[in-house]
């Protein structure tokens, strides 16, 4: 079940509780910018768009991994962001990017656009 904040997740005894954006960290998937794509980690381009694939990341992994990659490794939380990696990553090498959950919409629309490229091809 796909959680995301101030959604109601199911409790003990099947009532329904809510918890609050402190109680829960954000979460991230993976994908890498390259030339001015965006590549999902989960999906090959030839695949059919499936959220069950996506396998998320806790925030403390995605900043540890962010370290350690140094400036080839970003964490995204906003579609500017998003958009400023890809830039990027045209004229650099590839960045690997920590995408927050809440950008899933927009990260397929992007990835949709790669998959439209390919097939031109």
């Amino acid at each position: 079940m796909r959680q995301s904040r101030g959604q109601a997740h199911p409790a003990p005894g099947g009532k329904k509780s809510v918890r609050r954006s402190s109680e829960l960290a954000d979460r991230f998937f993976k994908a890498t910018a390259l030339a001015g794509e965006l590549h999902l980690t989960d999906f090959n381009y030839w695949d059919e768009w499936d959220p069950a694939k996506v396998t998320y990341r806790d925030e403390a992994e995605a900043s540890w991994l962010k370290r350690m990659g140094g400036n080839e490794h970003r964490v995204i939380r906003t579609t500017v962001e998003l958009e400023a990696a890809l830039g990027d990553s045209v004229s650099a090498r590839g960045l690997q990017l920590y995408i927050a959950d809440g950008l899933l919409d927009e990260a397929r629309r992007l990835w949709e656009r790669m998959k439209q490229g390919r097939k031109r091809r």
